[in-house]
């Protein structure tokens, strides 16, 4: 039923006044970080009172607004206060990683409503991995008791690189005849949204984290893997087709590793999880010694990391080396695109000033000082585990301008 509504009201040509007027009035309480009184709305969205009455009558009749009870204005009449039913909007949120696959429900009001972690998940170019994707989220649907007409939408939060015009991956299910977004909205029957997990922690952030009210900033996602998203004016940048930010593929790189890309030097070989990886394993073949040991010689960058928080000596220079070495590159993006603020993202965002300490004498090489200065060099509030997840849940919701 929402999603009707939502999808009527995008229909301008066709849409009556009223229908128009009724979606204003849905966005601004969407918007609106309190419940709001009639007389707010109507002088904001420039509507008399007795057609907002009519119009919030019609809504609740359609149970997509709710009435929460009665302003306290000290003295008079006491204002209803108007929300967003969130028993009948909700968004789907799926982060897809090499490793693991993290699903989350969020209704209207960006409450978490049902999340869902499968951590032995592989992705993989396969039928079969789509297959078990689907089935996962089927899955989940069905046990989340919510209703499919009250869902407006799926958004695909996908690790490497992602055609966002075309709503395909460069990388994985190019074997279907259609890209992925398309053949996913077939499947489930509402529309389906894909894009970069690293952009789905930019939006994760904007909505709820440090960028909600900075207009210019970079977003760094260190996990496994390395990437940017980069907010100009407020807004995202997408590029093109949407492949902004791989700043991971930047020829930073200085120990000559070959990339999944086919190239040598990117910087993500550098500076990431994966190189945390292979950077302890050779210094501990080295003799180095560790707290962390291995029956099989290898070993996950998220116990390195671990370790690291532990005291461990090692683990703390391998990041520390890798945080200068980011530093000394983000130099580079900041002299170009002059932000405020830098976040540092994703599961290294835990370790704090350990890493970040490491970026600034980085930056401090290779940025310009009147840049540099006016930067801030943060890291992120957010759960690096859950955040490309809901950023991707919120794409629902930026289409239709709820938020």
């Amino acid at each position: 039923m929402i999603l009707d509504f939502l999808t009527q009201s995008k229909e301008i040509n066709n849409q009556s006044r009223q229908q128009k007027q009724k979606t204003d009035i849905v966005r601004y309480i969407s918007k609106s970080k309190t419940a709001c009184i009639i007389p707010d709305i109507a002088k904001q969205l420039k509507i008399s009172i007795p057609t907002i009455n009519k119009l919030i009558t019609e809504l609740l009749s359609a149970e997509i607004l709710v009435e929460l009870g009665k302003k306290d204005t000290g003295s008079g009449r006491k204002p209803i206060l108007y929300a967003l039913n969130k028993k009948t909007c909700y968004s789907v949120g799926v982060d897809i990683q090499l490793k693991g696959m993290r699903l989350m429900i969020i209704n209207i009001q960006r409450e978490v409503v049902r999340m869902k972690e499968i951590p032995d998940f592989i992705l993989e170019n396969t039928q079969a991995c789509l297959s078990n994707i689907i089935d996962d989220i089927n899955i989940f649907l069905s046990s989340s008791m919510i209703e499919v007409s009250s869902v407006i939408g799926i958004g695909i939060s996908l690790t490497g690189r992602v055609d966002v015009k075309r709503g395909s991956s460069i990388s994985y299910f190019d074997f279907i005849q259609e890209p992925i977004r398309s053949y996913l909205s077939k499947h489930f029957k509402v529309p389906v949204l894909v894009d970069n997990d690293t952009r789905m922690i930019g939006l994760a952030e904007k909505v709820d984290g440090h960028l909600h009210e900075v207009q210019d900033a970079i977003v760094i996602n260190v996990s496994r893997g390395l990437g940017a998203s980069m907010i100009s004016d407020g807004a995202i940048i997408k590029g093109a087709n949407g492949f902004a930010g791989e700043f991971g593929h930047m020829q930073f790189g200085k120990k000559k590793r070959l990339c999944i890309c086919g190239k040598s030097n990117c910087l993500g070989t550098d500076v990431s999880g994966y190189a945390l990886e292979l950077d302890f394993t050779h210094a501990i073949e080295s003799g180095n010694v560790s707290l962390l040991k291995s029956d099989n010689g290898s070993f996950d960058y998220r116990e390195i990391i671990r370790v690291s928080m532990e005291g461990d000596c090692l683990a703390i220079e391998l990041i520390q080396n890798q945080g200068m070495h980011l530093g000394e590159s983000l130099g580079n993006l900041l002299n170009l695109l002059n932000p405020s603020l830098i976040i540092i993202a994703g599961t290294y965002a835990v370790l704090g000033d350990v890493f970040i300490d490491a970026i600034r004498i980085g930056l401090s090489k290779t940025a310009l000082l009147n840049p540099l200065e006016k930067c801030k060099v943060i890291a992120s509030d957010l759960d690096g585990v859950q955040a490309a997840a809901l950023g991707a849940a919120y794409l629902s919701f930026t289409r239709y301008d709820l938020l």
